[in-house]
C-alpha cells in the first residue's frame, strides 16, 4: 500500500515510471485484456508492453471492430484507451520508441529528439562539473544502449559532432562510444561501436495494417 500511495499524477491515479512494482501491477491488472484479445477475439498478432498495445490484420474494418470490443472490456476494469491509431505496416510500425520496418528499425521522431536533448543535457552537466565521469557514464550508457537497438550510427555521430564541435574534455570513453568510435582502454564502455540492421520481423510480414493503442492513467486507489 505504501508503494502504491507513494506516487500519483492526480488523486488516486498514476503508476511511477521505472518502479519495478509498476510493471508487475500493469501485467497483473491487464492480463484479462490479453486473454480476451487472444482467446475471445482471436487476434492473431497481438502485443502489449505495459500500457502500449499493438495488433495486426489485413482489414481496417475488422481492426476497428476488434478495438471497439476491447474498449468495452477495458471499461469493466475502470480504465480507458486513448484514441487508437490505424495505419499501414509499409509505413513502419511505431512501438516503444522505435519505428519498425521490414528490413530496418529506426527511432521515432520523439525518440530522436529525446536522445539529442538528453545527450546535450548530460554533456553540459559534465562540462559544468556538476557530474563527474562516473555519474556521466551511468546516465549515458543506457541512453546510448536504447539507440543501439535501431539503425542509428550516423545519427549518433552527427549528434556528437553538433554538441561538441572541437575536441573537449567531454570526449570521454562513453561519449566516443555514443559517436560510434573507440578509445584505447575503454572496453567497458564500448556500447555504441556497432549497429546491426534488423533482418525482418514477423509482425509486419503477415499483415497489411496495424492498430496501436495506449491506456490512459490507471486508477490505483
Amino acid at each position: 500500500g505504501k508503494i502504491i500511495d507513494s506516487y500519483e499524477t492526480k488523486a488516486g491515479c498514476g503508476l511511477p515510471i521505472g518502479n519495478l512494482t509498476s510493471q508487475y501491477f500493469a501485467n497483473l491488472y491487464l492480463s484479462d485484456i490479453d486473454h480476451f484479445a487472444k482467446e475471445q477475439l482471436q487476434i492473431p498478432v497481438y502485443l502489449r508492453y505495459m500500457d502500449d498495445v499493438i495488433f495486426f490484420g489485413n482489414d481496417k474494418k475488422t481492426l476497428l471492430s476488434q478495438v471497439a470490443l476491447l474498449d468495452e472490456k477495458v471499461k469493466t476494469l475502470l480504465v480507458n484507451f486513448k484514441t487508437p491509431v490505424v495505419a499501414d505496416t509499409n509505413q513502419g510500425v511505431p512501438f516503444l520508441g522505435y519505428k519498425i520496418r521490414r528490413h530496418r528499425m529506426t527511432l521515432t521522431a520523439r525518440s530522436r529528439n529525446r536522445f539529442k536533448r538528453k545527450l546535450s543535457q548530460y554533456h553540459d552537466l559534465l562540462e559544468e562539473n556538476t557530474w563527474n565521469d562516473k555519474e556521466y557514464q551511468n546516465h549515458i550508457i543506457p541512453l546510448v544502449a536504447f539507440t543501439q537497438k535501431a539503425y542509428t550510427k550516423s545519427l549518433r555521430r552527427k549528434v556528437i559532432k553538433d554538441i561538441e564541435g572541437q575536441e573537449s574534455y567531454a570526449r570521454t570513453a562513453c561519449f566516443a562510444a555514443a559517436a560510434g568510435t573507440t578509445t584505447p582502454g575503454t572496453a567497458g564502455c564500448r556500447t555504441g561501436t556497432t549497429t546491426r540492421r534488423t533482418t525482418g520481423t514477423t509482425t509486419t510480414a503477415s499483415a497489411s495494417s496495424f492498430l496501436s493503442l495506449r491506456f490512459q492513467e490507471m486508477d490505483v486507489s
